[in-house]
């Protein structure tokens, strides 16, 4: 289970063509050759700010226009926060979904903090009003079925009227 990723570190030099000359994957213009989606965390210490003699720069946000994957996700570690950028195809994900999403990955990373001990199978992804949204709402499927038909009966009756 901890081969693969020491695999991974070992060859993590590799060049970017080199990997694509050996998967050789279907070359398309609307995605990336070898994932859509990105996550990278950003550790490097930094004073966020440069100072030459009689200069003095600081980074400014440039806006957003494309993105050149599906989804990414950015992670910037200072010493006692972590934020982040997300980018996202809005061809695919409305802004809704990306809330979401968010809501998500804030749930994880609060229950990865509340149990620093507990399997990655026990943490939450969904809050505890969303579990009941779905077990209440999504969940509510009772439908009466005739009593004197078996299962494939009724399977056969369905086929038969939407074939």
């Amino acid at each position: 289970m901890h081969q693969r990723p020491l695999d991974a570190y070992t060859h993590q030099d590799l060049p970017f063509e080199k990997i694509v000359e050996v998967a050789q994957p279907v070359r398309s213009m609307n995605h990336n050759v070898l994932f859509q989606t990105m996550l990278s965390l950003d550790n490097t210490p930094s004073s966020g700010r440069l100072i030459l003699p009689g200069l003095h720069l600081s980074p400014a946000p440039a806006p957003i226009q494309t993105t050149q994957f599906d989804l990414s996700l950015t992670l910037m570690d200072s010493h006692d926060a972590l934020s982040g950028l997300l980018e996202y195809s809005t061809d695919l994900f409305d802004h809704g979904t990306i809330e979401r999403l968010i809501g998500h990955l804030q749930t994880v990373l609060s229950g990865m903090i509340t149990d620093d001990e507990q399997y990655v199978s026990q943490i939450p992804l969904l809050t505890p009003s969303q579990r009941q949204h779905i077990r209440t709402k999504f969940n509510n499927t009772a439908v009466d079925f005739p009593r004197d038909l078996l299962i494939h009966q009724l399977f056969e009756q369905q086929a038969a009227a939407h074939p």
